[in-house]
């Protein structure tokens, strides 16, 4: 099972992700996991919310291509 860093100290199982989409406001990114619970991903200082979703879902691709 590979995990995949949210935040500091929170970390989900890639392959309990479900959904991954940028926020309403272009201002974060939501992920969600098989048992509907939503985390709040967060991107580098700086970072666009886009190109932090498209860091995360490689990130989560990778992972669970291993698993």
């Amino acid at each position: 099972m590979t995990m995949v860093r949210l935040s500091d100290g929170l970390y989900v199982a890639a392959s309990q992700i479900t959904e991954v989409y940028v926020n309403p406001f272009g201002n974060g990114i939501t992920v969600v996991t098989k048992d509907e619970v939503r985390h709040l991903y967060s991107t580098e200082q700086g970072e666009h919310a886009y190109a932090a979703l498209e860091r995360l879902v490689a990130e989560i691709n990778a992972a669970t291509s291993k698993d």
